[in-house]
């Protein structure tokens, strides 16, 4: 028992970032980083599914504008080949101007208007991670 709760403890909880702009994936990978947190990042739809597939995130940070394949299509895409990741939180930050209603529509835990400040996407990845 002892050992089972031990191991429990040590597995790593990655997030994965899906944005295709260079500086704003930057800034929220190493925002992330800082804090301790395992990230994977992708930069376009195609390549997030085939990443979430790979290594089962615990938290989504997705923009929506995304090329390939958008966001949304990407959630829903992800969830009918993996159905366990109905469970995983996504978190939006996107500057769509239907971005809270697209985050609605895919059960989004919150959505992010760009620009948004990088310590709030932080706080609310640890507290989905926590």
């Amino acid at each position: 028992m002892v050992l089972g709760l031990h191991l429990a403890f040590t597995v790593k909880r990655r997030v994965l970032v899906i944005e295709d702009d260079p500086d704003g994936r930057r800034l929220i990978v190493e925002a992330l980083t800082e804090r301790g947190i395992d990230v994977i990042a992708a930069v376009d739809g195609l390549h997030a599914l085939r990443t979430a597939l790979a290594v089962s995130p615990s938290v989504v940070v997705l923009d929506l504008a995304l090329p390939e394949m958008d966001g949304a299509t990407f959630v829903q895409q992800w969830r009918e080949r993996y159905p366990e990741a109905r469970g995983v939180p996504v978190v939006v930050v996107s500057g769509k101007s239907d971005a809270s209603e697209i985050g609605t529509r895919i059960g989004a835990r919150r959505v992010f208007k760009k620009p948004f400040v990088v310590d709030e996407l932080v706080n609310e990845v640890s507290r989905v991670l926590n």
